[in-house]
């Protein structure tokens, strides 16, 4: 894993001079980067979590419009009847 996140930062960042790469480390090692850092991490983890929520809502209503569909179907026929060929 660490080689892909690698080659992620080195073309995100590969524009930047030493200088400003520089900078920006000088930066992270502060008080105000390190904030900055945790800020990005707690908005990026509630992100994630909202979206993983949304995701398992959305299969969740997905499963149930199917088992609804289902016992309909089943209730239609009633309890011994054959399925219809397809």
């Amino acid at each position: 894993m660490q080689v892909p996140v690698r080659r992620s930062l080195a073309w995100g960042y590969r524009d930047l001079s030493t200088e400003d790469l520089r900078a920006i480390v000088q930066f992270l090692h502060r008080r105000a980067g390190e904030r900055y850092i945790g800020s990005y991490t707690a908005a990026m983890l509630a992100g994630f979590g909202t979206m993983s929520r949304r995701c398992g809502e959305r299969i969740g209503d997905s499963w149930r419009e199917l088992a609804v569909a289902a016992h309909d179907a089943t209730a239609t026929r009633g309890p011994g009847a054959a399925a219809p060929s397809p």
